[in-house]
Formats: structure tokens, sequence, C-alpha cells
């Protein structure tokens, strides 16, 4: 579900069901709005943050989501390709 809600419930389950282990990393998620959610509570408890999928411009500031990374480039990287084609 690309519901940032949702999102964060299951953040927080799969953070506290597995009290013997440490989360290091999420990998997710796939939408911006619910990456954007975690992004900004993650730093609290130093966990990477690696999307896939999320393509938001806003993702790419540092000093707000600074544990954040990703594997796809933003859609702002993509306009100047677009305006070529204009």
């Amino acid at each position: 579900e690309c519901d940032p809600g949702v999102g964060v419930d299951r953040f927080f389950h799969a953070l506290y069901t597995e009290r013997d282990s440490r989360m290091v990393m999420l990998l997710g998620t796939a939408c911006s709005e619910v990456t954007e959610s975690i992004a900004k509570i993650v730093p609290y408890w130093n966990i990477v943050q690696v999307s896939f999928g999320s393509t938001s411009p806003a993702l790419s500031d540092r000093s707000e989501f600074p544990l954040f990374c990703r594997t796809v480039a933003p859609d702002s990287s993509h306009n100047p390709a677009r305006i070529a084609f204009i």
C-alpha cells in the first residue's frame, strides 16, 4: 500500500517485534509518500534507508533526510531530457 500511515505502522511493528536483533538498514519503500514519512523518523534509531523506487526530488535534501539513499534517479534529473524533446 502506498499509505504513509500504514508504512510507519509496519516500520514500528518490524522495529519492535524482533527484540533480539537490531535493525541497521531498511530496504524500501517503493513510493515517495511512504518513503518521506519513514525517512523523517529513521535517524532517531540511526537506521539507513535505501529505496529502489522513490523518485521524489524532495528526498534529495540531505539536511532533512540524512540517512536516506536511493538506487533510482529523482524525477528532477529527467527534466533536461524532457525539455530537449520539446
